[in-house]
């Protein structure tokens, strides 16, 4: 019995839920050394940039 008692124990310990998640990917970021990068991509895929669209997507400009 004692031993079904540990293993549960460390079986719950590993068992991540969806708000340790959602922690870790912030702390992640946060400690990125290239945090500002990753932020410039988020934002250009936001506003749907060319540099970070294919090329079949993209809109065709006016020249």
């Amino acid at each position: 019995m004692t031993l079904l008692a540990i293993h549960y124990l460390i079986a719950s310990a590993y068992d991540p839920d969806e708000t340790w998640i959602e922690e870790r990917i912030a702390d992640l970021r946060g400690r990125s050394y290239d945090l500002d990068h990753i932020q410039n991509i988020e934002k250009r895929i936001h506003e749907r940039d060319d540099s970070v669209t294919p090329p079949p997507d993209r809109e065709q400009k006016p020249t």
